[in-house]
């Protein structure tokens, strides 16, 4: 199998589909905050995981890291054997940023997944800076709730 299955993520991360951690990871998912999602090793039956998400609390700051390791077991599906994250939640191993990385591995697959090596580990938040620009602060009047206004007054 190809992917970390839903019922794996529900029972790792004590969640199900309306649980706060469950709806914020995706949201996290969605938003596109999850800027880089790979693995540091890899081997028939384990691969080490690294992903950066950024603070939505502070988009500028340094992202938060995540890193863990899927075992393949019984030939058949991927498990979660542990997974941590620099957020303040993150030693739970339930927090939204571990959730966004699992369901980006459930939806995409881990072949998908692309190697990241110790030097790439220290350059990639400057390589991801670009995904920033999305929330470059802009004038009120080029924000659309504002144009909509004004041709109702008119």
């Amino acid at each position: 199998m190809n992917r970390v299955s839903l019922n794996e993520i529900y029972t790792f991360c004590n969640g199900t589909p309306i649980t706060k951690n469950m709806v914020e990871g995706e949201n996290i998912l969605n938003s596109g905050h999850l800027i880089h999602c790979g693995y540091t090793n890899k081997d028939d039956a384990n691969i080490n995981l690294f992903a950066m998400c950024l603070q939505t609390s502070a988009l500028r700051d340094k992202p938060h890291e995540v890193y863990g390791t899927l075992s393949f077991q019984n030939e058949i599906t991927w498990i979660v054997s542990q997974i941590v994250c620099s957020c303040k939640a993150g030693a739970s191993q339930t927090c939204k940023h571990i959730v966004a990385t699992l369901l980006h591995i459930n939806r995409s697959g881990i072949n998908i997944l692309e190697e990241v090596s110790q030097t790439d580990l220290k350059c990639t938040w400057n390589q991801k800076k670009p995904a920033l620009q999305l929330y470059a602060p802009k004038p009120l009047k080029e924000h659309s709730y504002f144009n909509k206004r004004k041709y109702l007054i008119q």
